[in-house]
């Protein structure tokens, strides 16, 4: 796991590297690539971001920037993915989940009135971001009342994961500057 995630670190600065030393190609041809891979991977991408922000490939506003674009890209995507569906594929899914037609009356009214909740506490939640949108393109919720909250939560999220990895490099930092306690082992000779 850690050996496939270091590998992903290290193949994308070196694609980084790469494009950023081709002549001719601009430098923000690096943010689009990191723009889409956040669409495609997320979490990971906007790391592995960080990370060539850190080893100076990249400009930190630019990658922020990047993520955030990338995640309401993703999202949208989600979103009309529902949007373009069927009612019938609710149907399905009742049946699948074991609802009965009136729990799923409940729940759709539910995520009619509550969706900017719904929303944001679903993008700060692992799991739920994408049936939630996939739901609320089925239901047809407007434009106007989730993206707005969506954009919050994007923001939200990528503040809360820039102070977790600030977190840990604060501590790794630490860990860094500790001097391990001297071991000296008694000399044999000498008792």
């Amino acid at each position: 796991m850690v050996a496939q995630m270091l590998g992903r670190v290290a193949l994308f600065l070196h694609w980084l590297v790469t494009i950023s030393l081709l002549p001719g190609v601009p430098g923000w041809w690096r943010y689009i690539l990191l723009a889409c891979l956040v669409a495609a991977e997320g979490p990971m991408a906007t790391l592995l971001g960080a990370a060539a922000a850190a080893s100076g490939v990249m400009q930190l506003p630019g990658v922020y920037l990047a993520a955030v674009i990338g995640n309401l890209t993703a999202d949208t995507l989600w979103y009309l993915l529902g949007r373009g569906g069927k009612t019938r594929w609710l149907r399905w899914m009742e049946g699948r989940a074991g609802l009965s037609p009136e729990q799923s009356q409940y729940i759709q009214e539910h995520l009619q009135r509550r969706a900017t909740r719904w929303i944001f506490v679903a993008k700060l939640t692992a799991g739920l971001m994408i049936p939630t949108l996939v739901a609320a393109g089925l239901l047809r919720i407007p434009w106007r009342k989730w993206f707005p909250e969506e954009i919050r939560a994007v923001l939200e999220h990528l503040a809360a994961q820039d102070r977790a990895l600030e977190a840990i490099y604060t501590q790794l930092l630490a860990l860094k500057s500790e001097q391990p306690p001297s071991r000296t082992r008694p000399d044999k000779s000498s008792s």
